[in-house]
């Protein structure tokens, strides 16, 4: 039950550390998106593309995740009730996380591409 405990606070901890560099992804993909729209860059807008089909994706995977997420947790909710602890939250914690790690996930790669990018 601890180590349990311990697992899903060290994965809220990644999930807000990766969705602390959100705005960092903003200010470093603002110039590209900003060049595409005005035309300097003439490629085929492949960041907006990018940043739009991205965000249906991880969209999409959070709502199946946090399904999954309630499902399994519907099916040991008997089991918490007996052991007198707070399912609810914990289902609700659960799916939330389970929802918003695959957003997280792609903040998190899309900050080591736009920073490579930059450097160059």
């Amino acid at each position: 039950m601890a180590n349990q405990r311990g697992r899903r606070v060290r994965a809220e901890i990644a999930l807000a550390q990766n969705l602390m560099l959100a705005p960092w992804v903003v200010g470093l993909r603002t110039p590209i998106l900003i060049a595409e729209a005005t035309g300097s860059l003439f490629s085929g807008r492949p960041e907006t593309l990018k940043a739009v089909s991205e965000k249906v994706s991880a969209l999409a995977q959070g709502i199946l995740a946090a399904q999954v997420a309630w499902t399994r947790d519907a099916f040991t909710l008997p089991l918490a009730l007996a052991d007198a602890s707070s399912p609810l939250a914990d289902i609700v914690r659960t799916m939330a996380l389970a929802a918003l790690e695959p957003a997280g996930r792609q903040v998190r790669l899309n900050h080591r591409r736009l920073s490579r990018r930059r450097k160059r």
